[in-house]
């Protein structure tokens, strides 16, 4: 129960932050190109991480097996690689208001269903009706927003690297299980963040040479490093711990206050003040995520 709460406390904390994270990345693929700023993002994160192994003395569990480490390497380019590159491109191609809708409504959906098929992870009606429910608000949420009458390939194809967002981001929360019955959190987060910002590095080379970074603002390196080290280096270890706590499932029921979270920062930096739809979208949400997580299966109460 102990451990249930806690992982619920920093799920949410995690999903706020992620849910910065649309609106931040935007305002850094300005100045960059969307490939060097996922780089310059989990680069910077993986020598966070890697020295936070050093001080907390997990070096020893570093040594991994070929299997481990070949398993990690998967979950370094689908977590890491590709989520980064499918979100930072669909950005830069389309608007953060379709990157939310599409990113955090399809990933609870898609892992669910692919932890109840083949990870046999059950789900009552009572945690059904919640998980429509937080759809629903968040749809309502977001279709206040509103889009352009204008048609645009440009936009379409945005949105279709998001669709692949939400692919990678469900296989990685539901491939992440098993291995972190046996490595800790900590280390998982350490290597597929390593791993993924290598393959980043080398997606990066053929335009990194062509930013001029002593001409990039403070106001750039803050949010490089508020993406780098709080929402990337602190939330991806806190989101590995709620799948280790509770499950691949409802660890992804949260995603839905991400969205909420983007635009309650859109409003505070931006000035985009919510409607009355919006907040009260945003109350069925909070209740959907609620319900799903108290209401959980016998098999877990056990």
């Amino acid at each position: 129960m102990k451990n249930s709460t806690f992982a619920t406390i920093i799920l949410i904390i995690t999903n706020i932050l992620w849910g910065s994270s649309q609106v931040v990345t935007k305002i850094l693929i300005e100045s960059v190109p969307p490939n060097v700023a996922s780089f310059l993002r989990y680069g910077i994160a993986a020598v966070f991480l890697f020295l936070f192994v050093m001080i907390t003395k997990r070096r020893k569990q570093l040594i991994l097996n070929k299997t481990q480490f070949l398993y990690l390497s998967a979950l370094g380019l689908i977590g890491i690689t590709f989520h980064s590159l499918f979100t930072n491109w669909g950005l830069y191609f389309s608007h953060a208001s379709d990157s939310s809708i599409i990113i955090y409504s399809m990933i609870p959906f898609i892992t669910i269903m692919l932890a109840y098929f083949f990870l046999k992870e059950s789900l009552t009606n009572k945690q059904l009706v919640g998980l429509v429910l937080a759809f629903i608000g968040t749809i309502t949420f977001f279709s206040v927003i509103g889009f352009d009458n204008h048609f645009s390939y440009g936009r379409l194809f945005g949105d279709f690297l998001f669709l692949s967002t939400a692919i990678c981001g469900a296989l990685y929360t539901l491939l992440s299980r098993n291995v972190l019955q046996k490595i800790d959190p900590l280390v998982v987060a350490t290597y597929t963040t390593l791993i993924g910002s290598f393959f980043l590095f080398l997606c990066s080379l053929p335009d990194i040479n062509k930013v001029e970074f002593h001409e990039l603002s403070l106001h750039f390196w803050f949010y490089l490093l508020y993406l780098s080290i709080i929402v990337t280096t602190l939330a991806n270890w806190f989101y590995l711990i709620g799948i280790q706590a509770i499950g691949a499932g409802r660890t992804s029921i949260f995603s839905y206050i991400s969205p909420v979270s983007g635009v309650i920062l859109s409003a505070w930096l931006l000035q985009d003040i919510l409607t009355k739809i919006q907040f009260a979208a945003s109350i069925i949400i909070v209740f959907g995520v609620w319900l799903v997580n108290y209401f959980a299966s016998d098999k877990e109460k056990a």
